[in-house]
């Protein structure tokens, strides 16, 4: 799915249970790329008070406000020495899983979650908000009946608007339906040129210098 010269998502499902019940179930997954440095930085071991491993972990949690995008979940995070961050939650059921390479040439975060909610919105916002990404891809993966529920499909938003920092201007969207009931959709979105457009070329000159 996808553009092919930009961020595309490779498809593979394989599902071929027969089921006594209505599935419903959908996973949302965000994808970010070139975090605000100030964001980065919470995920380095030298950015923690403590250098024990369980301690860091808990430190980037907290710093970076990820504890707050799963209120009332059991966590399990991890840091990684020099940098780099993971994490699981379980609440209700439902998980939500956190991954994250802070190195600014190749900054990136992953949110998923298989929370079913009927719109995302609030949380999209919430994660942008706490990541700042200069980009992001968002896919929205589930049974077909699960992805009726969604009142509010987020592919759908052509500009996602965070408040308090941004918008974000969609510049593809796609879907496709597999194995009969399975839809896959995801668009790409990237951080509004009026936002600080010295600021969105210098950041590209920067990473693109850095990863050459």
């Amino acid at each position: 799915l996808g553009p092919i010269t930009g961020h595309h998502f490779l498809v593979y499902v394989a599902d071929k249970c027969t089921r006594q019940y209505v599935a419903t179930e959908r996973t949302l997954n965000i994808m970010m790329f070139d975090m605000a440095p100030e964001v980065a930085s919470h995920f380095y071991m030298e950015s923690c008070p403590d250098k024990e491993d369980a301690a860091a972990a808990k430190y980037m949690t907290a710093a970076s406000g990820i504890d707050n995008l799963v209120p009332g979940a059991i966590i399990d995070d991890r840091a990684f020495d020099p940098c780099g961050y993971s994490m699981n939650a379980i609440l209700y059921g439902s998980y939500t899983t956190v991954h994250i390479t802070p190195e600014q040439e190749c900054s990136y975060a992953s949110f998923e979650t298989s929370t079913p909610l009927t719109s995302y919105s609030a949380l999209i916002n919430n994660v942008l908000s706490t990541f700042r990404p200069m980009r992001v891809v968002v896919t929205l993966t589930g049974d077909a009946e699960g992805i009726a529920q969604v009142v509010e499909n987020p592919i759908d938003n052509k500009t996602i608007h965070v408040p308090g920092f941004a918008a974000y201007n969609r510049s593809s969207a796609s879907f496709t339906k597999v194995e009969g009931d399975c839809v896959v959709s995801m668009g790409n979105w990237e951080i509004s040129a009026a936002h600080d457009p010295s600021e969105l070329r210098e950041h590209r000159k920067t990473n693109r210098i850095q990863s050459i």
